[in-house]
């Protein structure tokens, strides 16, 4: 497998990701991938070795721009409040960006919770965890939030609203960039509800 992905690896990548989100990844044929992508079957095996293989540059890719987005959505330097407003927009934002991973995601956790591909998923998780814990100390500290306040259950409610929200979309519907291009009109709507249903949460006055 090479690291390092031209638009031939890309494709295939992208083939992938739609199909193992329509059909599942168990029931998904390197063959199948060749034929929707459009290149020989061992194109598939030279540029990644295997299905798993597959799977892995895949997750490494999507959650390299995943993080990447979400750097350059929180570097700002803003107050508690905005800070956590700013937390969860991009929180909506990147699990909409991309629904067909979000879809694989769901799936596995769901499946095949123990794949390696899933590693980096959890690395994620533990790193927006604690991104969205200092933004809650930081508050604290200030006096905006609430003292009584668990990180890991808030966000572990933030990113049950969103998957509910991802399993109401028809994949069948989604274009094939996702809706990088054409945002779906879900996602304002729940960044806006989301948004409200946690500050009414943490904080201690009402805010604006």
């Amino acid at each position: 497998m090479i690291n390092q992905f031209n638009s031939t690896a890309l494709t295939i990548m992208g083939t992938a990701e739609k199909l193992f989100a329509l059909k599942g990844y168990h029931a998904v044929s390197i063959r199948e991938i060749s034929k929707g992508a459009a290149v020989n079957i061992s194109a598939v095996s030279y540029y990644f070795g295997s299905k798993e293989n597959l799977l892995k540059a895949l997750f490494g890719e999507r959650i390299k721009r995943y993080e990447m987005d979400q750097n350059c959505k929180l570097s700002t330097n803003t107050g508690p409040v905005q800070s956590l407003r700013n937390f969860i927009n991009a929180m909506v934002h990147n699990f909409f960006l991309r629904p067909y991973f979000t879809n694989i995601c769901l799936q596995l956790l769901l499946l095949d919770s123990g794949n390696s591909a899933m590693d980096a998923v959890h690395v994620l998780d533990q790193k927006n965890e604690q991104w969205l814990a200092d933004i809650i100390f930081k508050g604290q500290h200030e006096g905006f939030f609430k003292s009584n306040l668990m990180p890991s259950m808030l966000y572990s409610s933030m990113k049950g609203i969103i998957t509910d929200a991802i399993s109401r979309v028809s994949l069948q519907q989604i274009p094939d960039d996702g809706f990088i291009s054409n945002p779906h009109p879900l996602v304002a709507r729940i960044s806006n509800d989301m948004e409200k249903f946690i500050l009414s949460l943490v904080s201690k006055n009402e805010l604006g």
